[in-house]
């Protein structure tokens, strides 16, 4: 009975050993296809980017980044290119809307951040001077003059010398205090975060490029997170602020959409109250005269024409129009002397300057928001500069001289 019993328990060890043995086996090839479904999954993320097709209103996924995808564009369309025109926010207005509008061309809210032509100014161009400009945009929103000077480096860096840029210029890139030139959106791209492993070049790179990476695996699932809580406050009815008192349905804060659903942008439409209002407060901040900021971004700007200078690049600095209310919260003294050095800057380096900053033939109707410029205004503002060239004999020449080769 004994000898049974210890048979018995033997069997049962075994038996039990396996059984466990069997369950480490499982566990440890479940770990491993959960690690390589989470590889997969990255993966797809990182190279699908699924939410490009989604938009939240009033936010801006990481997979919508456009200006990532508008820098490589301009990038990989360098050798196609022989004119630019940089700036910020103003210079889309001034590029985008007169396409809009003239050409029927079709952009909403986020579609126009990554727009990269210049159909109308380049054909007026081409019909009215006889020159043929291939011409791109290399505008981004909120970028200042220093984001500016990195973009012509970099395209320059690629291959590309253009035989003619155009410079359009406000006060806000050289004062504005509430971007932080350190994170601004081109230096971002190019300089705060390395794209692959190749590009890390000592310990602290190696630190910045994992933290970066892990950053951006953060900021991804925050994404997912945003658009699932967007979701269910929509669905229920429910507060998308828990400390807000009353229930929000589908608002302009929490709707998600598929690309595409977007508001398609009215270009013809001027003097947008709402906007004028956002924009008057934001640049009540933006015009703070900070004189370590601002000496900064003008030396950005003679460096950035000394360059343009160097490589034989004829310049054309474009001081936009703005609207009365936007002029008069810049201080008269800020105002005067920007002013002077742009014009002084400009003519050291041989760059042609068109001042239409406070020309009285544009009105209120011209602008969206006393800042961008509507359609009809962009339209106007492109036909003045044009006009502009035509009359000086000299400037039209030497742009003419630049193609020369060509013909």
């Amino acid at each position: 009975m004994l000898t049974i019993n210890k048979k018995t328990k033997n069997i049962e060890t075994k038996a039990a050993s396996e059984i466990t043995r069997s369950t480490r086996n499982f566990s440890g090839s479940n770990f491993l296809w959960i690690i390589l479904l989470l590889i997969i999954v990255e993966v797809f993320l990182s190279i699908c980017r699924p939410l490009k097709f989604v938009q939240v209103q009033g936010t801006m996924l990481k997979d919508n980044d456009y200006v990532g995808l508008k820098i490589n564009k301009l990038l990989a369309n360098s050798n196609r290119v022989n004119s630019y025109v940089f700036g910020d926010s103003t210079a889309d207005s001034l590029c985008s809307f007169a396409d809009m509008s003239n050409y029927k061309v079709i952009l909403n809210t986020v579609t126009r951040y990554d727009y990269n032509d210049a159909k109308f100014a380049q054909d007026q161009i081409g019909k009215q001077l006889e020159l043929p400009l291939k011409i791109k945009n290399a505008y981004f929103g909120g970028c200042l003059i220093s984001d500016q000077h990195l973009m012509l480096k970099k395209l320059l860096e690629a291959g590309n010398r253009p035989k003619v840029v155009f410079l359009t210029v406000v006060p806000r890139p050289f004062l504005d205090t509430t971007v932080e030139e350190k994170v601004s959106p081109v230096k971002c791209y190019f300089e705060h975060r390395h794209r692959n492993l190749s590009q890390v070049h000592d310990f602290v790179e190696l630190i910045d490029y994992l933290l970066t990476s892990s950053s951006n695996i953060y900021r991804t699932r925050s994404d997912y997170a945003t658009i699932l809580s967007s979701l269910a406050c929509t669905s229920f009815g429910r507060p998308l602020n828990s400390f807000s008192t009353t229930k929000i349905g589908i608002t302009n804060k929490n709707k998600v959409s598929l690309v595409g659903d977007e508001k398609v942008i009215d270009p013809d439409k001027n003097s947008d109250e709402v906007l004028s209002k956002f924009w008057i407060s934001h640049y009540k901040n933006a015009y703070l005269f900070d004189q370590k900021t601002y000496d900064f971004q003008i030396s950005c700007f003679k460096e950035m024409l000394c360059l343009l200078k160097l490589q034989n690049i004829e310049t054309i600095v474009i001081k936009l129009p703005l609207g009365e209310k936007n002029l008069a919260l810049i201080p008269k003294e800020t105002s005067s002397k920007w002013n002077e050095e742009i014009n002084v800057f400009a003519h050291r380096y041989d760059a042609h300057v068109i001042d239409l900053q406070k020309d009285s033939r544009f009105s209120s109707q011209d602008f969206l928001d006393t800042v961008h410029l509507s359609g009809p205004g962009a339209i106007k503002t492109w036909l003045y500069i044009i006009d502009d060239i035509k009359k000086n004999d000299l400037v039209w020449r030497k742009l003419k001289d630049q193609f020369k080769t060509e013909n």
